[in-house]
């Protein structure tokens, strides 16, 4: 069964070619989702365990945890794509409102 490790390692490879956010996307997966989740397997991972994650993200602004947010959507959404998992625990997900500039 394949990890979050994994899966992001996969992800990586795939969105080389295809993101401008790439490093963005490596920095994240990095220093916060790989240390915290890596080694859940993606099929037994739910909503709340999504969810306690981005709450655990206190220290960071609203608008770098709607990325955070928007990274887990993108990488769930391609390992349902790649057929790892039938659904995504983080479809659905809603992001913080963050503050008129």
């Amino acid at each position: 069964m394949t990890t979050i490790t994994d899966l992001c390692h996969a992800y990586t490879m795939y969105s080389k070619e295809y993101k401008k956010s790439y490093r963005s996307d490596c920095s994240k997966f990095n220093k916060y989702i790989i240390p915290q989740l890596g080694d859940m397997k993606i099929a037994e991972v739910t909503r709340n365990d999504l969810q306690h994650y981005i709450n655990g993200l206190t220290h960071l602004q609203r608008a770098t945890r709607n990325r955070h947010i928007a990274i887990i959507k993108a990488l769930f959404t391609f390992a349902k794509e790649q057929e790892y998992i039938e659904k995504s625990p983080a479809a659905g997900m809603r992001a913080y409102k963050e503050p008129a500039s």
